[in-house]
């Protein structure tokens, strides 16, 4: 497959004001040829799934909440186990939800998700709710709790999945970023500062620019989570939060469940140019986000390629926000070997697949963590 410079026909795909997707060439029968070799590469080499909540546990007998959404059940979060065996999925970074309690659609457009304010103390106890429900389903479903690189590695030829703990936003450190020693003692490995409601660390994507990027405190995070090695997820905050968390850091960032968008002010998901090149200048990665934006499989397949295209086959990954997801285009871990097989079906060969499934991934995670 022919690889595009990273600024190689700049000029003329931004006169268009957007990527133009890359068209399927492939059948079905062409895809299934491919099978058998994507799972060679899914046995060889550890998939990761950068942003998960299976059974969207964070809502199971949450107290107080205004979030209209519910707990799938303890059944679906057996499923979902179940779905990370069959479809060799190896890792996935499992997230508590830290502002999951406040939340509700906006009512009409511009409006907050937030539906009411915190309490004092609130978000540090829902965090410590969240991740006692977390710890026990790594206890019941015999899961290994991967703090390292080597858990992973582990973990993967002994064919059981390995979770990674991490946090989508931070409210639950209420402006303390000496907190984080907490969370890493807790086995916090990843953290997401900003989600969808106002933390005070910074903006967020698509809502107001009332930091102008990440705030003092917010600045202070992103420092001590390079002290303490924990790797940050910009996913969520603002273009200008996401270049400035960049410029700050001393370590790859990364971006768990996104997509690419030639244009400024994207949709949420998307990333303008400026906004994804951030991150992989770090050394950083991409999840490719499978959301209802692609509008069906073969455009997220689309739109993975677009992604390497842009950012380099080092710098792409997988982010499926499982059970997080609205209206999914992939919604099992039965398709990690078709998502594979399409790859291999546009002509990557098994070493660039195996990068984007989760080598990728998993050299971020090593280089940052341990």
């Amino acid at each position: 497959m022919q690889r595009r410079h990273f600024l190689q026909g700049f000029a003329s795909i931004v006169s268009a004001n957007i990527l133009q997707p890359v068209l399927a060439v492939d059948s079905n029968e062409t895809v299934l040829e491919f099978r058998e070799r994507a799972r060679r590469i899914l046995a060889s080499t550890p998939a990761f799934d950068l942003h998960t909540h299976p059974g969207m546990f964070a809502l199971k007998d949450i107290p107080n909440s205004v979030n209209p959404r519910k707990y799938f059940g303890d059944a679906k979060v057996t499923s979902r186990v179940a779905e990370m065996n069959t479809g060799q999925l190896a890792c996935g970074f499992v997230a508590t939800v830290s502002d999951a309690p406040i939340l509700r659609p906006p009512r009409k457009a511009g409006e907050s998700f937030e539906g009411r304010e915190w309490k004092p103390d609130e978000s540090w106890q829902e965090y410590r709710r969240q991740k006692a429900v977390l710890d026990r389903i790594v206890t019941e479903h015999d899961l290994v709790k991967a703090l390292s690189a080597k858990h992973i590695r582990n973990a993967h030829r002994s064919n059981k999945p390995a979770i990674v703990y991490d946090c989508e936003g931070a409210d639950h450190l209420e402006g303390k970023p000496e907190r984080l020693q907490e969370l890493y003692a807790d086995g916090i490995r990843v953290l997401q500062p900003l989600h969808v409601a106002e933390n005070g660390l910074g903006d967020i994507a698509n809502g107001p620019a009332r930091h102008g990027g990440l705030s003092a405190i917010g600045k202070e995070v992103v420092r001590e989570m390079n002290r303490l090695h924990m790797l940050i997820d910009m996913a969520h905050a603002s273009e200008e939060a996401t270049v400035q968390a960049a410029t700050i850091s001393t370590q790859p960032i990364i971006s768990s469940h996104d997509l690419l968008e030639w244009r400024e002010n994207p949709k949420r998901n998307w990333m303008a140019p400026r906004h994804a090149r951030a991150v992989i200048e770090t050394g950083g990665i991409i999840g490719a986000f499978p959301g209802a934006v692609n509008g069906d499989f073969e455009t997220y397949i689309d739109n993975i390629i677009n992604l390497i295209e842009f950012a380099g086959i080092d710098h792409v990954a997988i982010g499926t926000d499982m059970d997080g997801n609205i209206h999914p285009v992939v919604d099992d871990y039965n398709d990690y070997p078709k998502i594979a097989s399409h790859l291999l079906a546009r002509d990557l060969n098994d070493d660039e697949v195996a990068k984007v499934m989760g080598g990728n991934a998993l050299r971020v995670f090593e280089l940052v963590v341990g």
